[in-house]
């Protein structure tokens, strides 16, 4: 519309001109920052040289997305408290975040650091989210196997695992897109255990399941 254009117009301005690219998303898998304020780690500074380089692209990306494994192995709080600093510099300049579950991250202390993200998602208590790439959607998967009661020192599940309302979803949902889609999650889809109608929708010949899937991320 017409008033939707001014108002990018402003906050182009505002931003220094720069404008974005709606078609353009970053990828950035395995972060595992972890440690102290007072001793920052190699991860923190790899991620800063990161976020440095994502905010010299111009026109800026639409969105960051984030693959997984935020944290660096336990899933702790002090974890993400330690990383969201330099990641909200992305969401100061109007950059959308975008998360996904890895095995050594903790969905508990991951919804406390970064709240509202969990409230989007279709299947309660997981993080699966539908994004937009342009010509195509993004629908990413919560794959991270148990539950947040695992001891502070476990460094959770090698293995990815569809759980069992995520594929419930899936399978209610995705046959009927009209657009085209890719699925994602923090696991290879060969590393992804499976059972029961999980294995049929997540196997290889899933594409003969729902002609607008067109590949797995």
């Amino acid at each position: 519309s017409a008033l939707g254009l001014a108002f990018g117009n402003r906050l182009a301005e505002a931003r220094g001109n720069v404008g974005f690219d709606e078609g353009l998303s970053v990828f950035v898998s395995d972060i595992h920052v972890g440690g102290t304020p007072k001793v920052p780690c190699y991860p923190l500074r790899r991620l800063k040289a990161f976020v440095d380089e994502v905010l010299r692209i111009i026109p800026r990306p639409r969105r960051v997305i984030s693959f997984g494994d935020l944290a660096y192995l336990w899933g702790r709080a002090e974890d993400y408290a330690l990383s969201k600093p330099e990641l909200k510099r992305l969401e100061a300049v109007g950059i959308e975040l975008v998360f996904c579950m890895g095995n050594h991250d903790r969905r508990c202390e991951f919804a406390k650091a970064w709240p509202g993200h969990l409230e989007r998602s279709p299947v309660p208590g997981k993080f699966v989210r539908t994004v937009s790439l342009g010509a195509a959607d993004l629908v990413i998967l919560d794959c991270l196997q148990g539950t947040d009661d695992r001891p502070l020192d476990d460094s959770g599940p090698d293995w990815g695992k569809l759980p069992k309302d995520v594929a419930e979803w899936v399978k209610d949902e995705l046959p009927g897109r009209t657009r085209p889609y890719l699925l994602a999650s923090h696991f290879p889809v060969n590393e992804l255990k499976f059972g029961g109608e999980a294995e049929e929708l997540m196997a290889p010949w899933l594409l003969g399941h729902s002609p607008m899937c067109i590949g797995y991320v």
